[in-house]
């Protein structure tokens, strides 16, 4: 049943996004500095130049590992609100996603996603409620448990697509 939407966005599964980098933190997404300078515009950011070159139609939000304990709630909020609003600027469907990990100990880049979601009235994929069956809810203990376990891959990778194959069907009505 998801061979349709894997028809639809093929070319997407395989394509590694400007926006996508280690250490990339909400704030860094906006900020020229982590964009590709042999791709992106002088002065552009991530976002922009990903939205420039590749024209999406829906992007998957997932950040909030890389956290910086300086930043507060609000100000990680403000930052996500920032995102989505260039998304929706431009037509983009963003779909949020909730991570797997708690480095920071009180959810609260999860909860973030869920309340701009929710403000939003966006699609929230709840990441961290799909792990909780596997071993150590799909994170690799000997990193840190910031990192998943290839059954955690595995279980983000069909979830993302089964989520995508729904927000598919939603758009196509």
């Amino acid at each position: 049943y998801l061979e349709e939407t894997i028809t639809w966005y093929a070319g997407s599964f395989s394509h590694r996004s400007i926006t996508v980098a280690n250490g990339l933190t909400a704030p860094g997404a906006l900020n020229p500095r982590w964009s590709d300078p042999d791709q992106c515009l002088k002065g552009e950011n991530p976002i922009a130049c990903e939205i420039r070159l590749h024209n999406p139609s829906v992007v998957l939000i997932s950040l909030g590992t890389n956290w910086h304990p300086s930043l507060s709630h609000a100000e990680y909020l403000d930052y996500l609100y920032q995102i989505i609003d260039m998304l929706l600027e431009e037509g983009i469907v963003p779909i949020l996603s909730t991570k797997a990990d708690n480095v920071e100990g009180d959810h609260g880049r999860n909860l973030a996603m869920a309340q701009a979601a929710f403000e939003y009235h966006l699609p929230l994929w709840n990441f961290w409620a799909t792990v909780q069956h596997l071993p150590n809810n799909g994170l690799d203990k000997n990193r840190n448990n910031e990192y998943l376990t290839r059954k955690g891959w595995d279980v983000r990778n069909l979830s993302a697509l089964k989520l995508i194959h729904q927000v598919h069907k939603q758009l196509q009505e």
